[in-house]
């Protein structure tokens, strides 16, 4: 809880931007916090202002002189405890300057004239300060007299006179501007005339940072006391008709410049010319540094070295490593802070923005915090195998397993190859999965590389691979000829591997070829005296050894019987036809069927 002896006070502070001037004082409020300051009275103070008592609950209003002059230092206290005492700072305190005037100007004798300024109701900042009256670009001394200010034996040219009324206490700021006719202004017969004035350059003529420029006009009754040249930048020269017609201004790159001729006996005889961006050529040398590595960030430093034109006063776009990037200004230097690249070079363009003069200069700079990176892990891969499983089958299709282990590879994938010509590309994270045609008779060899380095590489040899074979076989018994036949095997319906296995066939337990076509196979040139014919049908692929047997009527078998009742013929023969039938010379007996399923 706060000692009430002893009462704090925080947070005192005067609002100028609440303000109220009253003729040449100004209100301010203040506030404060302190729950026991001020119980028994409290006091504003400063040096300008004196001391001013508040209670608790008044207006928080401190009453200060506006003369526009300095800051002014505000204290407040604590009546019963003076010790207790804070500051604050406003100002300059400043009021509005208002006041009438009246202008009397005497008739013209021997080309003078004579002026009083009557001054009164005067109020604000402005009051008990000196008045500054201003004829032209002429500061007029004048007599003052309880309000009157009085300015004898003025001389000027010009047909109208232009009074500017300044306050000394008020920065130069004008207070009123005044325009009276000149009692003593003669016109000319023809009077001065400007119809053409131009201002001409060459950027090629600059010295150091200035450029020289050339000028011409064309008047009628000008510059016979000579005339002026000046510019929106400051520029102001007087120039006789014999002079030689340049100027020179230092090229500040800076918007575009005006000028403006003027005759010197008559002011209003003036015409002004608009140039363009007064900007030389940038001729610099650079001088780039670095500072060292701190936390993984630099600093960098361009020391432009001045040669000739007006590199100092381009604005200026740096770009690193094709960014836009920050700089400020420090004693001349163009200093980026806190640079951080991975680039072991920083590539930096510094580009004027001046129109016309669209200059780049560039070069590469070593990045100091650059670290080369780790040579990279050569590829590697080990432990390569493929896994076949007759479960996996589908159809004539089986997929195969595969696996391995390896070091820096398939970053942008890899590729599995197999010596039948299958080829298929992986990425890392696919399923290690490969579909292949099985080749019951053949071994396979497969091979995984990596498709950025060829010769990061792995070989798995396997041996056959199969699928358990499910199949409808045919047997077409063909006719007799000349004493052999031949039959025609087909395989429909076919599952597994079926039409990659070898296959042996025996007829009557002697060997014979199996001719390949496009559904099955043929067997020719089948002779045999007994009438039937057992055809076993064997897989010669290691561990599915099936075999599978069908008996038919052997179309060639001979068979001799009684002849009784058989005028013609003294023996009986059959044939069995594409269709299954038995024949019997001729006469259809009963059907033979030769077909199984395996």
């Amino acid at each position: 809880m706060p000692n009430p002896c002893y009462p704090p006070i925080a947070n005192f502070q005067v609002l100028q931007d609440s303000s109220v001037c009253q003729g040449d004082s100004m209100l301010v409020s203040f506030s404060f916090d302190g729950p026991y300051f001020g119980v028994y009275g409290f006091t504003v103070s400063s040096v300008t202002g004196g001391n001013q008592t508040y209670n608790i609950g008044d207006p928080y209003v401190y009453k200060l002189p506006a003369d526009c002059y300095e800051p002014v230092v505000i204290s407040i206290f604590d009546n019963n405890h003076p010790n207790i005492t804070v500051w604050d700072t406003i100002g300059p305190i400043c009021c509005p300057c208002m006041l009438n005037r009246t202008y009397d100007l005497s008739t013209c004798q021997d080309a003078t004239f004579d002026v009083e300024l009557t001054i009164n109701e005067l109020h604000g900042s402005c009051l008990d300060n000196e008045l500054i009256l201003i004829l032209g670009n002429d500061t007029l001394e004048y007599n003052d007299t309880l309000g009157l200010l009085q300015v004898l034996d003025i001389s000027s040219p010009d047909s109208l006179l232009y009074f500017r009324l300044l306050s000394a206490n008020m920065q130069d700021t004008i207070i009123y501007l005044d325009t009276l006719q000149n009692p003593c202004f003669q016109p000319n017969v023809i009077p001065c005339q400007i119809t053409q004035f131009n201002v001409t350059s060459d950027s090629s003529i600059c010295q150091g940072g200035f450029m020289t420029l050339g000028f011409n006009f064309n008047a009628t009754n000008f510059g016979a006391g000579g005339y002026n040249i000046s510019s929106s930048t400051g520029y102001s020269q007087n120039f006789m008709s014999s002079d030689t017609m340049l100027v020179e201004l230092f090229a500040e790159c800076d918007g575009a410049v005006s000028f403006t001729i003027k005759d010197l006996q008559d002011t209003l005889c003036t015409l002004t010319d608009t140039f363009g961006v007064i900007c030389c050529p940038c001729v610099p040398v650079f001088n780039v540094t670095t500072s060292g590595c701190d936390n993984d960030r630099f600093d960098m430093n361009i020391d432009v070295n001045i040669l000739n034109g007006s590199c100092i006063e381009y604005p200026w776009q740096l770009f690193i490593n094709s960014q836009l990037t920050n700089f400020q200004i420090v004693n001349n230097d163009y200093v980026v802070y806190n640079i951080q690249s991975a680039d072991s070079l920083l590539f930096y363009t510094l580009c004027s923005q001046v129109p016309d003069l669209l200059e780049c200069f560039s070069d590469t700079l070593v990045n100091p915090c650059y670290q080369s990176p780790p040579p990279p892990t050569p590829c590697s891969i080990s432990n390569f195998t493929i896994t076949a499983d007759t479960t996996a089958c589908h159809g004539e299709v089986m997929d195969v397993l595969f696996d391995f282990t390896a070091t820096s590879f398939g970053a942008q994938g890899y590729t599995l190859t197999d010596n039948k010509g299958v080829q298929q590309t992986f990425a890392v994270n696919d399923s290690r999965t490969l579909t292949i045609f099985p080749d019951c008779v053949h071994q396979y060899i497969f091979t995984i590389t990596d498709n950025v380095d060829s010769l990061c590489t792995a070989n798995a040899t396997v041996g056959n691979i199969c699928c358990p074979c499910t199949a409808d076989f045919t047997f077409n018994q063909g006719p007799c000829t000349d004493g052999t036949s031949t039959a025609i095997i087909t395989t429909d319906s076919i599952e597994g591997s079926c039409v990659n296995y070898d296959w042996s066939l025996f007829v009557n337990s002697l060997p014979y070829t199996l001719n390949n076509q496009t559904t099955g196979w043929s067997v020719n040139n089948i002779q045999s005296t007994d009438s039937l014919l057992v055809y076993d049908l064997c897989s010669l692929v290691p561990g599915f050894t099936d075999c599978y047997q069908v008996t038919t009527l052997n179309p060639c078998f001979v068979s001799t019987v009684g002849t009784e009742g058989f005028e013609n013929f003294d023996k009986i023969r059959y044939q069995v036809l594409d269709n299954g039938m038995l024949i019997l010379d001729n006469q259809r007996c009963f059907p033979l069927s030769l077909q199984f399923t395996i």
